[in-house]
């Protein structure tokens, strides 16, 4: 399935795009979104990694984890003044690899893995916000979300979109219903944290096979109702 299809689905109030998010991007009013949470490419080629896995596991994982050189790039500084022009405050992951688009921060949001050492994966990772507050932690390891499946080689766990969710809200920069925009589908994820805080999201994915398999992914989830995440 090509990479540039455009696809739209409405899901229990929840956007689903499958298409090319800069295009999408440009014609959006400034300010439309609430919040951006988004997740890019951090370009250090992440669908080629093992994640732990064995020559021969990773092989037969090749229809979740080989879905084209999605991570050999990161975005284009147009996707970052865009993303800054259509939301008023944005949560953006991987911001340590886009510091020569993005302002300083008095907030950056850790998730720290709680992972033993030597495994081969980073022990935290960063998202830069635009937030004007403290820097904070969501601590919790990553195996607290086995129930829901892994559908992408650099999911972020349904627990970690509810942290931010939370933060956002106590801090009052985010409410029930207000607009919400994620321009890197990946797992969709985040539509399943945002389904259960009741958030207006709109969720892109340019690849048509992560925007399905998203959107079932999401269903199924609502089918089986509130897991304990």
């Amino acid at each position: 399935m090509g990479e540039l299809s455009t696809r739209e689905e409405i899901v229990k109030g929840i956007r689903f795009i499958c298409c090319d998010n800069l295009p999408f991007m440009r014609e959006i009013d400034m300010g439309y979104f609430h919040v951006g949470i988004v997740d890019p490419p951090y370009g250090v080629e992440a669908h080629a990694f093992n994640m732990g896995k064995t020559s021969a596991e990773r092989a037969k994982l090749d229809t979740v984890f080989n879905r084209g050189s999605w991570d050999g790039k990161i975005p284009s500084k147009e996707y970052f003044d865009q993303l800054r022009r259509i939301t008023r405050q944005q949560v953006i992951w991987g911001g340590n690899y886009f510091l020569d688009f993005l302002p300083a921060t008095e907030c950056c949001m850790i998730w720290d893995k709680e992972q033993a050492e030597g495994l081969g994966y980073d022990d935290f990772e960063l998202a830069w916000t635009s937030l004007k507050t403290k820097n904070m932690i969501c601590r919790r390891h990553r195996v607290k979300d086995a129930k829901i499946e892994k559908i992408h080689t650099t999911q972020k766990p349904v627990y970690l979109y509810k942290w931010i969710f939370s933060k956002l809200i106590s801090a009052g920069y985010l409410k029930k219903g207000q607009r919400v925009l994620d321009t890197h589908g990946g797992s969709h994820n985040i539509a399943i944290a945002a389904y259960d805080y009741g958030m207006e999201l709109t969720i892109l994915e340019i690849n048509l096979q992560y925007h399905l398999d998203g959107i079932e992914h999401f269903k199924k989830y609502t089918i089986q109702g509130a897991l304990s995440l």
